[in-house]
Formats: structure tokens, sequence, C-alpha cells
């Protein structure tokens, strides 16, 4: 045979292979796969229904919730690939893809709601302007204890029931609206100090006591709505200043001593229910804003000026006991809702305006002196609960 004749039976038995090769191809189609979508309880709406099959590798397009998903008592937040809300989560808007693989997939509706950690109305008597915070996953209050004659008293969830941390009522006289923040695992509590002419003053927990951290009743005059915050081990604290017409005031413990940030009394009005968190450095304050009738306001220290959050009085209506807390960069404020009759609600800052987490006024009843903290990424609530004789409450959200 020719080298000619051998290099073209050489060709012809390739093309053969390579035909043979793509009717095999044609006759075993590659296998799709499908997306299914379930309510997980819903108590009305349909899910959405997605038409379409996938095969491994393509990028499937997570429907949102057309079909209007509710569950009594709950939010919807979502899909997840468990039932549980323990699996792979996507948002519901319409935007959100993930790859397919070789299986079928069902996503999960995820709810959300509101229920109580530990016995609601834990504390021995009615208390009175509380402050929630956490530390490594532990849920501490400190009140205004109307069991121990309007001291401070601080308490913690040990998994099972809320204890004392230190003495009950450790204040050397009545305490107003004390406010919870850790340092290195370490408790501190602002108030409005009873003994000291309603001045500020700031305590720490020892392991067996508490003492003050500078001078008591450091401020210039009386104060009322203390909130405390710290950033980088430093301490700040927020209050409504009687010495600037009831304006709100920020300042910090350094070098030994408290001194203001920005402007004393920067607020445009007087102010109510000041609440203050520090994220990356900078400190935030929300408050009832009195120079927007009675409605909820964020600032924030820009420079040496104190600027707005979003728009002043944002809320729909009135509100008292403003809280602030961060959860991942984004700010929250919970408050007491006169828009709902009392009760209590919780909004976030979606970087142009403020919306409701979960449903607007979610307690049982009124709900005095809420307070907000994150642990993991899921909000809590504390208030003292009307609807338990205003003894303490703590609430979550998930």
């Amino acid at each position: 045979m020719s080298k000619g004749k051998s290099l073209s039976a050489i060709f012809l038995l390739l093309c053969a292979v390579i035909l043979s090769q793509g009717c095999r191809n044609q006759l075993v189609p590659q296998e799709e796969f499908s997306v299914t979508y379930n309510g997980n309880g819903n108590t009305g709406g349909t899910v959405p229904v997605d038409p379409n099959t996938y095969v491994p590798g393509a990028t499937v397009t997570v429907l949102a919730n057309t079909g209007g998903l509710e569950k009594t008592d709950h939010s919807f937040l979502g899909w997840n690939t468990r039932a549980d809300g323990t699996g792979i989560a996507y948002e519901a808007s319409g935007y959100d893809t993930f790859t397919m693989g070789s299986a079928d997939v069902t996503l999960y509706a995820k709810w959300a709601s509101w229920h109580a950690v530990g016995n609601p109305g834990f504390s021995a008597g009615q208390a009175i302007s509380l402050s929630l915070a956490f530390s490594d996953g532990t849920p501490y209050v400190a009140y205004r204890d109307g069991g121990s004659g309007g001291k401070a008293t601080v308490m913690k969830f040990d998994g099972i029931d809320w204890v004392p941390v230190g003495a009950p009522g450790f204040s050397a006289d009545w305490a107003c609206h004390p406010s919870l923040a850790f340092s290195d695992g370490t408790p501190y509590v602002a108030y409005n100090d009873g003994g000291n002419n309603g001045k500020a003053t700031v305590m720490k927990y020892n392991g067996e006591n508490w003492d003050p951290v500078g001078a008591p009743g450091f401020s210039a005059d009386w104060v009322c709505y203390t909130s405390l915050a710290f950033s980088d081990g430093t301490p700040y604290v927020a209050y409504m200043d009687g010495g600037n017409n009831g304006k709100a005031t920020v300042m910090k413990f350094e070098g030994g001593s408290w001194a203001p940030v920005g402007k004393p009394g920067f607020s445009a009005g007087e102010v109510y229910c000041t609440s203050l968190a520090v994220y990356n450095g900078t400190p935030y304050v929300a408050y009832r804003d009195e120079a927007n009738n009675g409605k909820a306001t964020v600032m924030k220290l820009e420079g040496e000026n104190w600027v707005p959050v979003g728009n002043p009085g944002f809320s729909a209506d009135w509100v008292y006991y403003t809280s602030l807390a961060f959860s991942d960069g984004t700010p929250y404020v919970a408050y007491g809702d006169y828009g709902n009759n009392g009760k209590a609600t919780v909004m976030k800052f979606d970087g142009g305006s403020w919306a409701p987490v979960g449903d607007p006024g979610f307690s049982a009843d009124w709900a005095y002196y809420t307070s907000l903290a994150f642990s993991d990424g899921t909000p809590y609530v504390a208030y003292s609960d009307y609807a338990n004789g205003g003894k303490a409450t703590v609430m979550k959200f998930e």
C-alpha cells in the first residue's frame, strides 16, 4: 500500500470514530434536574413554580415570593436548602442565583418570628429602663430594679434561668436609665446617678463587685437617658444633657478623664431616649427627636460634626425608648411604637431608608424601655413587659 493510501485510510478511520461518538452522544442526552419550592408550613399564598429543567453546571435564578406566601405571626425571610433554615440561604429578590448540581433541588421558605428567651417577666420586681448586651453569646440585662429600691441590677441568662451578676441593686443610690456594654468580657454600666445629683456615673464588674470608672457623677450637669458603648476599649457615653437644654451630648473616657465627642448639645432640639453605638470607630446616636414631633432620628459623627442617617424623624409616628445596634454594618433601631399601640417595633437602615424587621408592633402588649442587641446576626429585644406586670422580658427574631 502506498504512503498516500495509508494516510487516507487513517483519516477515514478517525472520521468514523468521531461520527460514532457523536451519534452515541445524541443517543444518550445529558440528564436534567428541577428546582421545587416548598412553603414550609405557610398558612397563605402559593409557592412559585419553576417550569425549567437544568443540566449540571447551569445557572439557576432563584424565584421571588411571587405567590405571596405568608405564615401566621411569622415573617418571610427568603429560601433555604433545608427546612430548618440551617442550609444554604438565598434571597427571594428574583436576582439571587446558584449553580445546578447533579440532583433535584428543593428550596424551603424560611420563616422567623419573635419569641421569648427564658421566662417572660423574669425579674423579681418591676424592671425599669432595661439595657441588653451580649458577651460570648450570653445575653445580659441591666435595669433599674423596682425590687431593690430603684438601684441598678444586672442579670444574665445561663441557658435555663436568668441569674444576677454580682449583688442585685449594686449602685449606691437610685440609678436611672442604666446602660450596659462589654469590653474584653467585662460588663460596664452607665447611669443617671441619684447619689450624685443625677449626674452620669459609669461602673464596671471586677468579678465580685461593681467599681466606678473615673469619678462618679462626671458630667457637668444632670443627665438623662445615659447610653454606653465601646470602641477599641474606650468607653463612650451619650445622654440628654441638662447643661445644654436637654439636647444630645456624647463623651468618652481617655487619659483618666471624660471629654466631649464633637459639639456638646449637638441635636436640633431636645432629645429623649438617647441610644449610642460605635461602628468602625464612628459613634452613632438614636433618639426620640422633639424637633421632629417625637419621631425617631439617628445621627453619626463625621469629622467634628453630627449628621443624620437617613431622614430625621423617620418613624411613622412618635416613639419612646429608642435603642440602636449594628449587625454586619447595618444599623437597627428598636422602640416602643405609638403607631402600633405602644408595642415593640424594630427597623433597619438599608442604605437609603428605614424599613421594618418582621411585623411592626410584635410584642404582646405595651413594651417599655426597649433595648436591642445582636448575637451572631440574630436580633434580641429586652423590654419592660406590660403583659407581665412590667417585669423584664427578652425576645429574639428567628
